[in-house]
This record gives C-alpha cells, structure tokens and sequence, in this order.
C-alpha cells in the first residue's frame, strides 16, 4: 500500500482473548516476483504506543556492571531478533522457496547502572527457540552479548547482568579548560581482554582522532600511550581514543572545551547565606561582571535535595529577562539541577561593571544538615552589530569564577551574631572576646588572618570594633 510495486502488503493486528493473549501478525504478498522481504521494527517504540501495552508488557530486567560489579553509570543496550516466516498464497497454500524475514530492533539508554525493559515476547509459535540478542556497551569498553528468550506477554527475565571490562581509560581531565593555541597532552591506557576480565596491555592498532583529525599517538609501553595535539579553534572539540582489532568495544568519547586566552575574561560572582533556618526561604544571587557587551547566558545549577528544594528563579538585571520558565529535574541522590535562559530584549547589555543578573530563592526543609547550591555551568555570549542593522554574528565570553561556584548551606538554628565565641550562648565571655580585637580594622591581620576572628566582634559592620559594638553586645547578654 503507498507504494508502485505491482503488489500489496495488509497488516491485521489483534490481541487474541484467548490462549496466550498474543499478538498475531499476518501478512499477504500478492507478488510473484518478490519471494522474500525484510524490514525493521522499533520494539519498544512499537510497544509504548499501542493501548495495552502497560497491561500485557514483558520485561528484561537486570544490571550492567564493571569487572568489580560496580555499577556503570551510563551504558546502552540493543535489541536484535530475525524471524523467518514461511510466505503463503492467498488460498493458504505455501509458496514454493518462499520465506519472509523480519528484522526487530531497538536501543535503551540505561542509567545509573540498572535496567527495566518492556519488549514483545520474543517466540514464535513456529519458531519456539527464538530469542533476543542483547548486546551491552558503554564508552570505553568492551561489549558484552547475550541471548534472551521471552515465552510470553506478562513474563520477565531478570537477573540478565552484563559485565563490560575496561577497554580505553585516561587520566586526564577532560572537564579542564585547555587553552587555544597550546599543546595537550591526554594519557590513556588500553587494556587486553582475557577471560572475561582486562589487564593494561596491547589491544590493537591505536588511534586518536579531535574533530576528526587525527592527533599524535606516543607509545609509552604495557597499553599505555599519550596523545598530543593543539587545538587552533575556541569551543568545544571531540576527541576519539580507540583502537582496531580485539573483541568488539566502544571507543572512548569524551568533549574539550577550548577558551581563548587572549580574550578579557568575565567575572562571575556566586553569593548567598551559608546557614539558613528550617522552613526558610534564602535567596542567591548570580553576578557577572567585565563583560560590556552581553547579549545571552545560559546557566544550569543544582541543590541537594535533602535540604532544600526550588522556589522560583528571577531575572534582575534591566532588558536581560529569562526567556520561558526555568524547569527543575529531580536527578538521582536526591537532586535537583535547573536551567536558566537570560536574554537581552534590546541590544547587547553593559556588564562591565559588577551587576546580579540572577536570583534564584530556594526553601529549606526540616532536616537539619549541610547541603549545597552550585553553578553547574555558565555560557555566555554577545551578538556583533555592524551600525543599526541586524546582527552579522556572534561570540563567546569566556568566564571565571570569582570565589566559589558552590556554596555548602548549613539547614539548622542560625547563630546570634552577639555569640562571639559560637558556643550558642551570650555571656560575659562574648564581651571578652569582642574586647581583645578592640581598634582592629579591616584589613589588619587580626581581621580575618592567622586564626583571628575580629570581624565577627564588628557586629554593627561599620568596619571597625570599637565601644558602639561592645554596647551591643552587653545588651544582649542573657
């Protein structure tokens, strides 16, 4: 049907109310010249749309592993059967040398290390020992394949484990920030599977290819290896580390992201309450500065859970509103990570000097504890102008942090700021205190440095201590 073959293809799908409850299948062929056909199917897209599969799904269930059973966070698995069916005419008779042979397929991204599949029973009533073929990856390592056999609607497999040793691993930091024009240096180490389990050693014709080009390979002996190139381009690169030969494996994936020294960096500022109350609410507060011609940022950023949980997100600065809503995901460990859009509504905004650009406000919850708020990532850039004219293009800006991007919340009762010595109770000892830093200053080393605390007696933060902080504190004394 749909097509200009002499010849036409009728699918019946029904569930059978009796029996097994299975889906049948039935296809006519109407062509004498095309004896034999083939085609794919997307098992689990198959299954999620049609009405009862909630009801009638099979599952695979199981976990994916390393060589010491530690779970693998990120892994694949794909799915492949091939049925061959015997072609009949339309008066049900069989079709001489006629055979029909359908392909099914499907991929699942697994997560965190553990699986729950639905599929479609894998038999046959005229082929009882069909099964799956699962095949188990994950970046930098071997693969691992297994037969699966699934009898019937409502049945599951569990315990179908895969064990996938290293086959690529590196030791470099691959979250750094190299800088343009300046050589890298990436050490990796290849390992040769033996009995199911790796050890470092020869694995094959090794490769390292940035962006598709290749990089220089240094053999250092025993599977381990440098690779040096220099990236010439801003922005993020892909690197490929694999080798050929061996069992089947995954290479090893990973992204640079290359900043351009030569380029004024921005200042970027996180700032917001290290303690709050239970049942609180305490807002943070995101800043950039140096950056005088800012036209979007993109900010992702994450709170524990446990502690507190999100409220809403704000835009502060003048025309650099958020564009849409910022969405929370609940992650894994009790996590929530958001993400911001900010977006200049005229032109390019001034930055350069310190200006809040985001506040975000979070509640705290009734369990007391340390968490904490963090800046996951910060991507910003301007848009080039040429006179009145729309844009002709755009540019990174490359930023850093000043200070921390994570800042640890302590959940419980917040201390008087009176309780010098934080032994929570105001006492003539607290006086004591605040009377030894008399005359210190900010700046002095008794300040802030060498263990000393004179700022905390500068408790109306006028910059100084002197007699109006000590009239305070006797006042407050219990």
């Amino acid at each position: 049907a749909g097509t200009s073959k002499p010849y036409c293809r009728e699918f019946n799908e029904y569930v059978e109310n009796g029996g097994e409850n299975m889906i049948v299948l039935t296809s006519y062929m109407e062509n004498t010249d095309s004896l034999y056909a083939q085609f794919e199917r997307q098992i689990g897209a198959y299954m999620l749309n049609m009405s009862f599969a909630k009801d009638y799904a099979s599952h695979i269930k199981g976990r994916i592993v390393d060589s010491s059973a530690r779970a693998i966070p990120s892994a694949a698995l794909d799915l492949e059967i091939e049925i061959e069916s015997i072609i009949l005419n339309t008066d049900g008779s069989e079709r001489p040398a006629g055979t029909f042979t359908e392909t099914q397929t499907a991929h699942y991204d697994v997560t965190g290390g553990t699986y729950d599949w639905n599929v479609l029973p894998s038999k046959q009533p005229e082929f009882p020992d069909a099964g799956y073929d699962i095949t188990a990856s994950a970046d930098g390592r071997y693969s691992a394949t297994k037969n699966v056999k699934v009898g019937f609607y409502q049945e599951t497999q569990d315990g179908v484990d895969f064990v996938l040793p290293e086959a690529i691993t590196s030791s470099f930091n691959f979250n750094s920030r190299p800088a343009k024009d300046a050589p890298v240096t990436i050490p990796f180490t290849t390992y040769a599977l033996a009995g199911g389990s790796s050890s470092p050693g020869v694995a094959g014709v090794v490769s390292v290819t940035v962006d598709g080009a290749p990089a220089t390979v240094v053999s250092q002996g025993n599977g381990e290896y440098i690779a040096q190139f220099t990236p010439t381009a801003e922005g993020k690169s892909e690197v490929v580390i694999d080798f050929a030969g061996g069992p089947e494996h995954s290479a090893l994936v990973r992204t640079l992201d290359v900043v351009d020294l030569s380029v004024p960096k921005a200042q970027v500022r996180f700032s917001g309450p290290t303690a709050v109350a239970p049942g609180a609410e305490s807002e943070y507060i995101l800043s950039v500065a140096n950056a005088p011609n800012l036209a979007n940022a993109v900010i992702t950023f994450e709170v524990d859970g446990r502690y507190m949980t999100p409220k809403k997100a704000e835009a502060v600065a003048t025309s650099f509103p958020l564009l849409g809503d910022v969405e929370w995901v609940k992650l894994p460990g009790d996590k929530y990570q958001g993400k911001a859009i900010l977006w200049s509504d005229s032109r390019n905004i001034d930055a350069t000097a310190s200006t809040d650009i985001l506040k975000l406000t979070f509640e705290a919850g009734q369990v007391l504890g340390s968490g904490s708020v963090k800046v996951t990532g910060i991507s910003m850039a301007n848009l080039i102008y040429s006179g009145n004219n729309p844009p002709t293009g755009s540019a990174f800006i490359p930023a850093e942090f000043t200070g921390s991007d994570s800042i640890t919340v302590a959940i419980g009762p917040i201390p008087s700021k009176y309780d010098i010595d934080n032994n929570g109770v105001i006492d003539q000892r607290d006086l004591a205190r605040a009377q030894y830093y008399y005359k210190v200053r900010v700046g002095d080393i008794r300040w802030n440095q060498s263990g000393h605390i004179g700022y905390r007696a500068d408790v109306n933060g006028d910059g100084v201590v002197d007699i109006l902080d000590f009239i305070e504190i006797l006042a407050n004394i219990a």
